[in-house]
């Protein structure tokens, strides 16, 4: 999915939707890393035994063919690609395969694999069970994940040639039988932050170590030397990190009952920030159960994973604090009752419409709406015939037009009101705020016997007085809804 970061409304410049269903014979994306023209997918197939690479364009999500000829490349000897790290020239991709750990270094170009790297590309047989994760430097790879036997694994290794680093260890291995199953890391200039969990059964709690990346040793000043136990978590995913925190996700519970989990700590001693959520963590609504991954900016954190449905969920939090951020745009007093003919305001000043969908027979899966608004001289009545009256697209320039707004954005989702339109008492879902036609249910998915909710911002631009107007939604392809109220 391609969405806004200030509205998270899909875009749908990308593959016309916002959204890539993937080809038949894949299974899962594990991870994702972009340049600034293309992305790089990586993942396996149905059954968990074939490796996938994707590269695809950034603005359109057209595979491009370039890589491999069709880009894509499947891996056979492959059993689940986990994670992914790019440099300018070259791909570094983790997983696993019958042998254990499994790395590839591959082109970014034509996704060849580089010959220079251990004679053919491709590290495999030197132990461990599954990479999970890898971070590199201009020089190193660093790899987390665990041993057959579920206790951490590290690897530090070269990015030209893919040998072990022995300084790093003694071996370029750490494999001490700690810890239970490594899953994230985030890397300064000197430390590595690793997570993952401890302790197997029903009693997991998260792990988090920092290491010096030259010798692999742990800082003792982090924790209790070196190590941070969270006894609030189950399993943590990944580890992110500014230049005084990190931001940890994951859950707090096992598959089915937990939510999600997010905490902040200070670098240096590994102690929660106080100010973040309730004394330094966030638990997410009970509909959530496993944060995977998160990136930050300089205000804003997006975490991804998933609900117990399980369906995808994203989050926008702030890093200061942890709450959850929602765009917010004042309706002001309405202009009219519920199903009342309103009048507007003088020539050139803007005002707002909001209007119900409903859905009748089965739900309109998230994006899969796609409609327009109409507006049309009054004849008669504004009834649900139609009758009389030559409807047309709402456009800028028609006599009543949409109208851009200098504070707000279209697709920025709504803020609900307490004057906003009801259908009997159908469940409202807060759709978006709109400034242009199409537009779709890109916030959320809704029904049956519910009520999507939009908010369109229009100017009476020039429609002569004592004219009235009526307004409509169509499928953006022309047809007509199935049922209209007047």
């Amino acid at each position: 999915e391609k969405r806004r970061l200030d509205t998270g409304a899909l875009e749908t410049a990308f593959d016309t939707d916002g959204i890539i269903n993937g080809a038949a014979a894949s299974q899962r994306a594990e991870d994702i890393a972009i340049d600034s023209t293309y992305l790089y997918v990586i993942g396996f197939n149905d059954g968990s035994t074939t490796w996938r690479i994707e590269k695809r364009r950034l603005d359109t999500g057209a595979l491009e063919t370039a890589f491999d000829t069709d880009g894509i490349i499947t891996v056979a000897a492959g059993t689940a690609a986990e994670g992914i790290s790019i440099d300018s020239t070259y791909m570094y991709v983790v997983g696993s395969d019958a042998a254990g750990f499994r790395i590839e270094k591959r082109r970014l170009d034509t996704g060849a694999l580089v010959t220079a790297f251990d004679t053919d590309g491709i590290i495999t047989g030197g132990g461990g069970s599954i990479a999970r994760e890898i971070a590199i430097d201009s020089t190193y790879m660093y790899l987390v994940g665990y041993e057959t036997a579920l206790t951490w694994r590290i690897e530090k290794r070269r990015l030209d040639t893919g040998a072990l680093e022995t300084a790093f260890d003694g071996d370029g291995i750490i494999s001490n039988g700690t810890g239970l199953r490594a899953y994230g890391i985030a890397m300064d200039s000197t430390h590595m932050y690793v997570g993952g969990e401890v302790t197997a059964g029903a009693t997991r709690d998260w792990r988090i170590e920092k290491r010096r990346l030259d010798t692999g040793a742990l800082d003792t000043t982090f924790g209790s030397s070196g190590v941070v136990t969270s006894a609030g978590g189950y399993r943590n995913f990944q580890v992110g990190r500014d230049s005084t925190y990190l931001y940890l996700v994951g859950d707090d519970e096992g598959p089915g009952i937990g939510d999600w989990r997010i905490e902040k700590r200070r670098q240096d001693t590994g102690a929660f920030d106080a100010g973040f959520g309730t004394a330094g963590a966030v638990t997410s609504a009970t509909a959530s159960e496993s944060a995977w991954d998160l990136v930050l900016d300089s205000t804003y954190m997006y975490v991804v994973g998933y609900n117990e449905t399980p369906d995808l969920r994203i989050e926008k939090r702030l890093i200061s604090d942890g709450s959850l951020v929602q765009q917010q745009i004042d309706v002001g007093a309405p202009l009219a009752g519920l199903n009342t003919p309103a009048t507007a305001p003088a020539q050139g000043t803007p005002f707002r419409l909001r209007l119900l969908i409903h859905v009748g027979g089965t739900e309109l899966w998230l994006g899969e709406g796609n409609f327009k608004l109409q507006l049309a001289q009054r004849s008669g009545t504004c009834d649900a015939g139609f009758s009389g009256e030559t409807y047309a697209d709402v456009t800028g320039a028609t006599a009543i037009a949409f109208y851009n707004n200098p504070t707000a954005a279209d697709g920025w989702a709504l803020t609900t009101n307490a004057n906003d339109p009801t259908h009997a008492a159908d469940p409202v879902v807060a759709q978006s705020y709109e400034e242009a036609n199409n537009f779709s249910n890109t916030i959320a998915a809704f029904g049956p016997s519910e009520d999507g909710l939009w908010d369109f911002a229009l100017v009476n631009s020039s429609a002569p007085a004592s004219t009235t107007y009526c307004f409509r939604v169509i499928h953006a392809g022309g047809s007509q809804l199935d049922v209209y109220s007047s």
